[in-house]
């Protein structure tokens, strides 16, 4: 991205490289900047606009009001500026097998947050008979943004921050996607504590990754799948094995120190996947908000028939009455 006063520097420095084949993808950030904060924004919580983290977690609030045997908001942590870090469960039936869904660990991703949260209307209110049997089917724990300062300051300051806010020096914040302890610091890091992707000075050394951490641990034993939702590569990443897919390419172990391989291997979760929405370099991270519904809307089926092969696959585990833990199946390949 170059500031408009600095293209002639760039394109000296182009010229000088020898960059030949060049193609420039977005002309106008500011332009989709303003597409994603329009001035009127909706005052009720709806999914044509994207919302500041007090209108969400209101609304996670008031669906508890008005679902009261249904959602149960959990304060799950803090962050750095003592925010909280808050989700819900969503839970049709005693004993079910639970769904962990994560939405916003980049601050600047607000429509993993969005669909994340229409998602949670959807398992709540569709009246389409096979989102009904998978609602109804899983406890859900559902958290739109696993980094409230930072999507709280893209709102505030800089619509394209991404780490924490914690202060590193004269540099602000890490990657909470890189500060995990399972293979913390191994590739794809930085050591700029100014760079996006520098990962902290230690595992969990943002109180935001060590909170959700301290918080998993606890119901380590009451979900059997882990869906992480980020922007923008169309991939769907999982860090061992095959699965087939439709809309999305197949990566493989792409990052480290980051969530899902954290709870593939310190729970061994064998359904843990990182949803990298499709873009088609279009929008960047900043995709307007009429794609919420739609994008929405396409990662439900896909997460409704990943669960339905391995519910085909006897890969889903039971849960004792007794103890509401997870009870693996013995698995037998064909």
């Amino acid at each position: 991205m170059v500031a408009p006063h600095k293209l002639s520097d760039f394109e000296d420095l182009r010229i000088s490289a020898n960059l030949t084949n060049v193609k420039i993808i977005i002309s106008d950030v500011q332009e989709l900047i303003d597409m994603s904060t329009p001035q009127n924004q909706s005052s009720s919580f709806d999914f044509i606009s994207y919302h500041t983290l007090e209108e969400i977690y209101k609304n996670m609030d008031d669906l508890a009001d008005k679902y009261p045997d249904k959602v149960q908001v959990i304060e799950a942590g803090t962050t750095y500026e003592n925010r909280k870090i808050k989700g819900m469960k969503i839970s049709f039936k005693p004993y079910n097998p639970g769904v962990f869904i994560e939405g916003g660990i980049y601050a600047r991703e607000w429509i993993t947050s969005a669909l994340v949260m229409y998602m949670a209307h959807q398992i709540l209110t569709s009246v389409d008979p096979d989102i009904r049997d998978m609602a109804e089917s899983y406890d859900w724990y559902i958290f739109p943004s696993f980094n409230p300062d930072g999507y709280v300051y893209t709102h505030t300051t800089d619509r394209m921050w991404m780490k924490t806010l914690r202060p590193y020096n004269i540099c602000l914040g890490s990657n909470p996607n890189r500060n995990w302890s399972y293979t913390w610091n191994y590739r794809f890091q930085s050591p700029n504590r100014c760079t996006d992707t520098f990962p902290g000075i230690h595992p969990f050394s943002e109180v935001e990754t060590s909170s959700m951490a301290s918080y998993i641990f606890t119901i380590r034993n009451k979900f059997f799948a882990y869906f992480s939702f980020q922007t923008y590569s169309g991939s769907l990443i999982y860090n061992q094995g095959e699965i087939n897919e439709t809309y999305y390419l197949f990566l493989s172990d792409v990052t480290t120190g980051d969530t899902v391989n954290y709870i593939k291997h310190k729970f061994q979760k064998n359904l843990v996947f990182t949803y990298q929405l499709s873009d088609e370099r279009e929008y960047g991270f900043l995709y307007p908000p009429k794609e919420i519904i739609p994008m929405g809307e396409g990662v439900l089926h896909s997460v409704k028939a990943m669960l339905k092969v391995a519910e085909y696959y006897n890969l889903i585990p039971s849960v004792e009455a007794d103890s509401d833990s997870l009870v693996p199946h013995l698995v037998t390949t064909q």
